[in-house]
């Protein structure tokens, strides 16, 4: 009987392991961060030798980020990185909708913790037609150095920087919209968000913390609708309603991305 007993109490055990690793361990801690990010004023139309149109967000009196286009059907946006009239860096990043002042955005944070703020730029590659989905691309910029890109969808509405209650820790919430597929419910679409921690200068997934999905239903439309809708968009703190979940195993089934 004390076998038995012993046995059923280490299956119980074993259970609430799996189930809180499932929930993305600490019992859902990430529920409890808060959206952050000082946002920088909005970019500038300014007159640059060699773009069509190019628009500026100013960081400091001697240095600012720029983004252009060469030309009204340009494929490409250069974007750089200027101090004291020096360009210190400079890369191109794929779009596919109009340069405009809403489509550039830099936040400055101090991800890292050690007291040297990270410039965190954003730039609209496109928008989707029915749901109007805006599709970014995210760097950081570590002192004079730029990190690998990280993609997210709706940036400053349903994807933003993130800074958890608990640890201080700053984050990433790249969230995606992706076709899926649920049982009794059949086909959707889903919020799928995936946590980034900026490491050696670099956005890597935080280990532990889980992908968290939502179905996109009214109750959500209308919030994120709302929030597009201000003069300010402000995030929307989908991740803290109970209807967000983390993914566990293959439910709901998630169609891949195209890059």
């Amino acid at each position: 009987m004390k076998c038995i007993v012993r046995t059923m109490a280490l299956m119980l055990f074993f259970m609430f392991i799996v189930i809180t690793s499932a929930s993305g361990g600490d019992f859902q801690l990430w529920r409890k961060d808060v959206a952050c990010g000082h946002k920088l004023p909005e970019a500038e139309r300014v007159a640059i030798s060699g773009f069509e149109k190019s628009y500026c967000i100013q960081i400091s009196k001697s240095s600012r980020i720029c983004a252009g286009m060469k030309t009204p059907d340009s494929v490409v946006a250069q974007i750089f990185y200027e101090r004291d009239g020096s360009i210190i860096q400079q890369w191109d990043a794929p779009i596919d909708t109009f340069l405009s002042e809403s489509g550039l955005r830099v936040d400055t944070i101090n991800m890292t913790g050690d007291g040297e703020g990270e410039l965190i730029v954003g730039l609209m590659n496109s928008q989707s037609m029915g749901i109007a989905i805006q599709q970014w691309t995210i760097w950081a910029i570590t002192g004079n150095t730029v990190s690998k890109p990280v993609k997210v969808d709706d940036y400053g509405i349903m994807s933003f920087l993130t800074k958890s209650n608990q640890s201080g820790k700053w984050y990433l919430l790249s969230t995606r919209w992706r076709d899926g597929w649920e049982p009794k419910r059949g086909d959707g679409l889903y919020a799928v968000g995936k946590w980034y921690e900026l490491s050696g200068g670099e956005f890597a997934p935080v280990s532990d913390r889980p992908q968290i999905q939502r179905r996109y239903l009214p109750s959500l439309e209308r919030i994120r609708l709302h929030a597009f809708e201000q003069k300010k968009p402000t995030p929307v703190i989908w991740y803290k309603d109970k209807r967000t979940r983390p993914i566990v195993g293959q439910q709901p089934l998630l169609k891949k991305l195209d890059e």
